[in-house]
């Protein structure tokens, strides 16, 4: 089967030699910056498989692209693909890892601006899953959105699963906690992108509320909200109590999730929540929000603890809890890691897609 994958930009796929390697290159996407140009990659007789990708730059590049090159079974990412995959007259399943117009609601914009975007990615969207031959979902809270949006079938399959040799309680730096000059306090760790819908002002105010507390908040990730969230931190004099550090390389990630006490994934809104899971790999207690894909991993009081988005105090408290009852934090933690293995694992993952995409 010839198959094209079109996408809003991402990684390059020289290497890929297969659907299961290009499932697992899903997780890299929108962490690299949109290509300039259209790219196709590798050359002819480079490949192993039938697979053709496309990178487009703007709206025309994917709506002219997909109608000339052939191929049986279109895969999108977006709902601008959605829609190219839709006019490309092909059979087309559609990857849909976020509600994106929850997502845009949350995305600062000119009034106008952001009437104009969240109109147009709701009709998208509501092509793409209307008209796909079915609709992979991040999470049981995706599904049921692509539902509402008309999709005649949709399938939960987690997109990425987690390398769990690689976010794994065994895959320590001994020196971290010395090179960030950490003592003996305890360690909270949260790691998502700088932006509105992580809801990261929240869990600042949360440490302001455990202040006295021998406690320090690191921050790892980047975004457009770093500047203001830097203020929030020194408006309530807390640059003692929390540490930013910027971009996690992925191979240093459960370095910083196995110097945790507790990690935490405070989101307003959250199509999954791997922030929740990779920390669950590596047998660390998590609390997190109570909304989207995150209860998908989080089952309250079995696998970690759910606060309600935007609730500081909440925060605060499950913090506290998780602190003082060790008893609690290790049955979540023996659960999380047998709920992740079960259910997030990379392999299974990705068999699941091969099985849905070349069905």
């Amino acid at each position: 089967m010839k198959v094209l994958f079109i996408t809003h930009g991402g990684t390059k796929y020289e290497n890929i030699s297969s659907i299961a390697e290009l499932v697992d290159g899903v997780t890299v996407l929108g962490h690299i910056k949109h290509k300039d140009e259209i790219i196709r990659y590798p050359p002819k007789n480079q490949r192993k498989d039938n697979i053709k990708i496309i990178y487009a730059k703007n709206l025309l590049s994917f709506l002219i692209q997909p109608r000339r090159i052939k191929a049986e079974l279109v895969i999108s990412h977006c709902p601008i693909s959605g829609l190219a995959a839709y006019l490309s007259r092909k059979k087309f399943k559609f990857l849909m890892c976020q509600d994106f117009y929850e997502y845009h609601e949350l995305v600062k914009q000119p009034k106008l601006k952001k009437l104009v975007s969240l109109f147009l990615i709701k009709i998208m969207t509501r092509i793409s899953c209307k008209n796909a031959d079915s609709v992979i979902c991040l999470s049981t809270y995706i599904q049921k959105k692509a539902m509402g949006y008309g999709a005649k079938k949709a399938v939960v399959i987690p997109m990425w699963g987690i390398d769990m040799k690689h976010l794994s309680p065994n895959n320590k730096d001994p020196n971290l906690k010395k090179k960030l000059g950490i003592k003996n306090q305890k360690v909270l760790f949260t790691l998502a992108r700088l932006s509105p819908e992580k809801g990261l002002q929240y869990l600042i105010k949360a440490i302001k509320i455990l202040e006295k507390e021998n406690i320090i908040l690191i921050i790892g990730g980047k975004g457009t909200e770093e500047n203001y969230l830097k203020n929030l931190v020194k408006q309530l004099d807390l640059e003692s109590k929390i540490l930013f550090i910027n971009y996690v390389p992925f191979e240093e990630v459960p370095h910083y999730h196995n110097i945790a006490d507790i990690c935490l994934l405070v989101s307003l809104k959250e199509g999954l929540g791997i922030g929740a899971i990779e920390p669950l790999a590596c047998k660390k207690p998590v609390i997190g929000s109570n909304t989207g894909g995150i209860t998908d991993t989080i089952i309250h009081n079995k696998t970690g603890l759910l606060v309600e988005p935007g609730n500081s105090q909440q925060i605060a408290d499950a913090i506290m809890l998780l602190l003082k009852d060790k008893k609690l934090g290790d049955y979540l933690v023996k659960n999380g890691y047998e709920h992740v293995k079960n259910n997030f694992e990379q392999k299974k993952v990705t068999k699941r897609y091969q099985e849905e995409i070349l069905n």
